[in-house]
């Protein structure tokens, strides 16, 4: 599996055409709740750090931010939010949305590094903040 499609498995899907992300991917994992993955997550760093060292096709950085967007929009919305259903009704305790919060700021700060190589202005890489986040 290639790297944007590793993000397409473990995040929003494809579209068009409309294709879910995969069961056992992150979201899959995430929506309904069986775990919050980190082996998961590092599958996704690493599709991230290869996109960002490795390709200069603005179609592709585009999918990649559009998955990270919308995978850090659904993490928030069930797992960081104190009105989100995971946190609302206690199927996950603070320790695994502690985990949720910094997954979801990496994602975040991930879309920054991308936007920032389509714009042409590399200040951020994919790696340092993992580093930053979770040790290296």
């Amino acid at each position: 599996m290639n790297s944007i499609d590793t993000l397409r498995y473990n995040c929003a899907g494809r579209h068009p055409p409309l294709q879910a992300p995969g069961d056992n991917g992150f979201l899959g994992l995430l929506r309904p709740f069986r775990e919050l993955s980190l082996e998961r997550f590092r599958d996704i760093h690493a599709a991230v750090e290869d996109i960002f060292l490795h390709s200069d096709d603005d179609l592709t950085i585009f999918d990649a931010i559009y998955q990270l967007n919308e995978c850090s929009i659904a993490i928030y919305n069930y797992a960081v939010n104190p009105k989100g259903s995971l946190l609302k009704n206690h199927l996950i305790n603070k320790e695994v949305a502690d985990l949720a919060q910094k997954i979801h700021y990496c994602l975040r700060s991930y879309i920054s590094c991308l936007t920032n190589k389509r714009l042409h202005v590399n200040e951020l890489n994919p790696k340092d903040v993992y580093d930053g986040y979770f040790g290296s």
